[in-house]
């Protein structure tokens, strides 16, 4: 079928020519169909992408949160944990701290106590002596009457009994400070031995404990420390054994010469300390433990620490045979 005709004016007036016109152009709806169809394509690839993204999120959350939950959990209990323990070990240190004060203010009670009781013990020596001269001469005197000389004899059982209480006591004391003194020699630390030396001058223990704390110094290469505690004991105890030792150590120090110590052999011995010497001590201390020994005809106690045989007492010099000079054997 042919399109519709179009009436065209020659220009003439006269005639009139009839001929098809062409129909309008159906491209522009072709384009805009097109258009049409991307945009749904790509509404509908971006809705399948966000659908899929959300699906991907959640499967992962859900694989995530629990873990995180755990993690929580974990982290909570370690927390507690580590508060309690923090809790406990401020407690301990507390603790420490207290008992390290009170022992320092027993230290300080027990040094007083032994300075306080030797002159007490001294005196009453002194008067059972007494005593027992005036009951000699009662008993010379035929006119003293019997109910006289059982009074005497009452006093001085009394005096006795007292006189065996402070010496049980003095020698309790003596003993605990023994045990203390050679647990800190054995050790063989400068600065401890140099703590007890000053919070001890007051005791049969001060000059051993200053030597010794100058010998582990000088061992040391501290010289000018070594140095003032032998000069410190020097001052204090210049009738001690231990003030020509010190003596010696001071010219060794200045003249430059490095500290001795013995021969190791290698062998295997029991635990000792260094031979040292009490003093001043009150006889009945030199009787049962001279220079740091046992009482003669016993043996040390299993596990107790042993003496040095080369010890030897106050007021006597060491043997020339000695293995490093005797009382000078510190390490």
């Amino acid at each position: 079928m042919s399109g519709p005709l179009k009436v065209t004016d020659t220009g003439t007036g006269s005639r009139r020519s009839m001929r098809p016109v062409a129909p309008p152009s159906s491209g522009g709806g072709a384009l805009a169909v097109t258009a049409w169809v991307g945009f749904v394509a790509t509404v509908i690839a971006t809705i399948a992408i966000v659908a899929h993204n959300q699906s991907t999120v959640a499967r992962i959350k859900a694989s995530v949160t629990p873990a995180v939950k755990t993690l929580r959990e974990t982290a909570e209990v370690r927390l507690q944990e580590i508060s309690q323990r923090r809790t406990e070990l401020s407690k301990q240190i507390n603790e420490l701290i207290a008992k390290q004060e009170k022992y320092h203010t027993e230290a300080q009670t027990f040094t007083l106590t032994c300075k306080r009781l030797q002159p007490q013990l001294e005196e009453a020596e002194k008067q059972a002596g007494k005593l027992k001269e005036t009951i000699e001469v009662v008993q010379e005197d035929t006119g003293l009457a019997g109910e006289g000389l059982q009074e005497i004899s009452e006093k001085l059982k009394t005096l006795e009994i007292q006189k065996k209480g402070l010496i049980d006591e003095y020698v309790k004391r003596y003993e605990t400070m023994k045990i203390a003194f050679e647990d800190k020699l054995v050790r063989k630390d400068p600065e401890i031995l140099r703590q007890f030396y000053s919070s001890h001058r007051h005791t049969p223990f001060a000059p051993a404990a200053g030597y010794y704390a100058g010998d582990f110094l000088y061992a040391t290469r501290k010289s000018k420390d070594a140095i003032r505690c032998y000069e410190d004991v020097q001052a204090r105890f210049p009738d001690s054994t231990y003030a020509p030792m010190c003596t010696n150590r001071i010219a060794e120090i200045k003249a430059r010469k490095a500290f001795e110590k013995p021969d190791d052999d290698g062998e295997k011995k029991a635990v000792t300390v260094p031979p040292w010497v009490p003093y001043k001590a009150l006889p009945i201390i030199n009787r049962k433990d001279a220079a740091g020994g046992v009482p003669e005809g016993t043996t040390p106690a299993d596990g107790a620490v042993q003496e040095d045989p080369d010890a030897v007492p106050e007021g006597t010099k060491p043997r020339k045979d000695a293995p490093v000079g005797a009382v000078q054997q510190a390490l």
